[in-house]
């Protein structure tokens, strides 16, 4: 996609077919500079006749992240970056001091729920929202498996032998009943 002060250049261009494997190649490459180990979701979607590759980049239980100043073959400095309205910046000693302070803290949907459980949450209630969203899950949730679909959403932890919903998947439930509750008035 193009951008022009931060929005997107219609008509999006996409991603041409034959390139989507190159171009996840190259991802994964700059993932593996990330430390320590981060991994985002990626899909290719198509959306409007054309190919789009989807970061989807949820805060992990190992922040603050760093990654090579540059992305040149002998760069060895490291650093953090933060957000500062639109912008991508080296923080200051005292921003990195706080980065590294809100590492500490999980953000409250991004909690495991250890009072819930699987069984809390409601796969009708999800399918409306992947349906409403145009997820592509949508059709794995009619007929695959629930605790997949959850983990592919992230709405759950999901170790082998300890699957507990997160935060975020249980606020579908009040969201759900708010909605509802609006519409009916």
């Amino acid at each position: 996609m193009e951008e022009n002060n931060g929005r997107p250049v219609y008509p999006l261009k996409g991603v041409p077919a034959d390139k989507i494997d190159f171009y996840q190649k190259s991802i994964l490459a700059k993932c593996k500079l990330i430390r320590p180990a981060y991994m985002p979701i990626a899909e290719v979607v198509d959306y409007e006749n054309k190919k789009f590759i989807v970061l989807w980049c949820p805060g992990g239980d190992s922040r603050p992240y760093s990654s090579p100043k540059t992305m040149a073959k002998d760069n060895k400095e490291r650093i953090h970056y933060i957000r500062k309205m639109s912008n991508t910046v080296e923080p200051s000693d005292d921003e990195e001091k706080d980065l590294f302070n809100l590492a500490n803290r999980i953000p409250f949907d991004d909690r495991v729920n250890h009072q819930a459980d699987i069984s809390d949450l409601n796969i009708t209630l999800i399918q409306n929202y992947l349906k409403e969203v145009k997820s592509s899950l949508y059709e794995k949730s009619k007929t695959g498996d629930f605790v997949e679909v959850c983990n592919d959403m992230n709405i759950i932890c999901n170790l082998p032998e300890y699957a507990k919903p997160k935060n975020v998947g249980l606020m579908f439930l009040v969201w759900s009943r708010i909605r509802f509750s609006l519409t009916r008035r």
